[in-house]
């Protein structure tokens, strides 16, 4: 990808999050004249819809974007987190599934569809799939961040000991890392205001 549809993208894509729905489409425009292989107003149009609770629209725009990649050797950060998003809002369970395995088999560092993939498992009573992806999320982003988020759900899901396992591994495996800070007297990551 060209350095400025790099820039358009990473635009749109703060564009999205502000809810400026029109700088969005602008820097998705640009972005496809800069690099036409990546379905960038594609994935806009699939954001947008997403923000707005139109989970089928929002499907149906990310699917067209993974069609349009398809065929190439690009992915594109996000896509498919998004996409099992949408298809699990529409209870589609094993769409949405292979939708943040996807996103995992291309960014692999992607704590966001980690914790997806675990929530989704778990709906679903496939502990045993939880435990595998929790693991999964640690070997795979093996930092303080992976470490606090693992402990975190395990802690939602009920299982302190080995939230509290993880949280005593981080504290030896990262001791002295300043971003230990962040976590409270229970080990679980501090958030900041404006964080949900």
């Amino acid at each position: 990808m060209c350095r400025g549809s790099r820039w358009a993208h990473r635009t749109q894509r703060a564009s999205c999050a502000r809810n400026d729905r029109e700088a969005a489409v602008t820097h998705a425009t640009a972005a496809d004249a800069a690099a036409p292989e990546l379905p960038v107003a594609k994935f806009v149009r699939g954001r947008l819809a997403y923000e707005d609770g139109e989970d089928e629209d929002a499907a149906a725009a990310f699917t067209d974007a993974a069609d349009a990649l398809r065929d190439t050797r690009t992915a594109m950060s996000d896509l498919h987190f998004y996409f099992g998003e949408s298809l699990a809002h529409l209870a589609r369970y094993p769409e949405a599934e292979a939708a943040y395995r996807e996103e995992l088999r291309a960014f692999p560092r992607n704590i966001q569809a980690y914790t997806s993939l675990a929530m989704l498992y778990r709906a679903s009573n496939r502990d045993d799939a939880v435990e595998d992806v929790l693991n999964e999320l640690v070997a795979a982003t093996p930092t303080p961040e992976g470490y606090g988020v693992a402990a975190q759900l395990w802690t939602m899901l009920g299982d302190r000991r080995r939230a509290e396992a993880l949280r005593s591994d981080a504290r030896a495996r990262f001791r002295g890392d300043p971003s230990l800070a962040l976590f409270g007297h229970q080990g679980t990551p501090l958030r900041r205001s404006g964080e949900h």
